[in-house]
């Protein structure tokens, strides 16, 4: 996917800044009951409060906002799709990895199965995200 330099580090900035750390409440427009408590008890944002967040940040309304976080979802997902790799530049990349076959156990019986071979998504958080968020960065 060919995207313009511009284009990579305003949706690089976008993001990082909608995945800061955050206080519940402190964005204008964002929903605290669309927060939900993970198994473990920390914090995640569903889709609906993303959207707000990009909302308030971009200026946009919710609706445009909306259309924004599905299209790039679907750019994300087709390119992906066709094998090619996204890499945004102190954001991150998303690749395509192939898993070899190989054989598992079913828990049940303890029987071996065949397990194909398939192709997973990953993501590996760039230096300015893993910044962003409060982790190290490992300049390689």
């Amino acid at each position: 996917m060919t995207v313009r330099a511009d284009e990579s580090t305003i949706l690089a900035r976008a993001v990082a800044m909608v995945l800061q750390p955050r206080r519940l409440g402190a964005v204008a427009g964002h929903d605290k009951k669309a927060d939900r408590l993970n198994r473990d008890g920390g914090e995640h944002m569903n889709k609906t409060g993303f959207v707000a967040v990009v909302a308030n940040k971009a200026n946009l309304t919710q609706a445009e906002a909306g259309r924004l976080v599905d299209a790039v979802l679907a750019a994300v997902t087709e390119t992906l799709a066709c094998g090619e790799d996204i890499r945004l530049t102190g954001f991150g990349s998303f690749e395509v990895v192939e898993q070899a076959a190989r054989t598992g156990r079913n828990p049940r019986t303890g029987q071996e199965i065949a397990i194909p071979a398939s192709k997973a998504p990953k993501f590996r958080a760039g230096a300015a995200l893993k910044t962003a968020v409060g982790g190290t960065s490992q300049e390689g």
